[in-house]
């Protein structure tokens, strides 16, 4: 069993019954979101075990799981045994998992490289951007994301830039003063 951080594995590795199973399968002709959402909470061992176990692509393994974003929140609410909000949970955590990231850059094999890039971006939060270090944050995970794809692009486009992926990615654009 391989553990999946920020989930309760209990709950995402436990089988479902045969009419947990047939409950759930029964709400792919159902619309409504409110009477699909109460077959999903009572069956959603039934669901954790198809996407464990299938091999579809997501969205065809739980029919009309995606067409309400209160299904996916109601979900991870389960599978994050009670983490309603992940937003408030960044903004507290935001400013030390940066400080990891950017100690992380500091000590790898290229740590030199991206010491030096981390500077720049320093340099130009402070001429630039009068110390508003929204473009540092970007910066930092941008280079984090070039350590495992090779390219920070494929995961933060900066305005200027051209895709290099047909995948989603987050577009930052530079907003004018107001």
């Amino acid at each position: 069993m391989m553990l999946i951080l920020g989930v309760d594995d209990y709950k995402f590795y436990a089988d479902s019954t045969d009419e947990e199973m047939l409950n759930y399968k029964s709400t792919e002709h159902i619309s409504e979101f409110d009477a699909r959402e109460e077959v999903y909470r009572r069956n959603r061992n039934a669901i954790c075990e198809e996407v464990r176990k299938s091999g579809k692509v997501l969205d065809r393994v739980v029919r009309g799981f995606f067409s309400h974003p209160g299904h996916l929140h109601n979900h991870f609410v389960y599978l994050a045994s009670g983490v309603d909000d992940l937003k408030d949970r960044i903004s507290l955590n935001w400013a030390s998992q940066l400080q990891y990231m950017e100690a992380f850059l500091k000590k790898t094999d290229r740590k030199k490289i991206f010491a030096e890039r981390i500077f720049q971006v320093e340099e130009k939060v402070m001429t630039d951007y009068s110390g508003v270090d929204v473009f540092k944050q970007v910066s930092i995970v941008r280079f984090l994301a070039e350590m495992m794809d090779k390219d920070g692009r494929a995961f933060f486009l900066f305005e200027a830039e051209d895709p290099v992926t047909d995948g989603p990615f987050i577009k930052v654009v530079e907003l004018i003063d107001r």
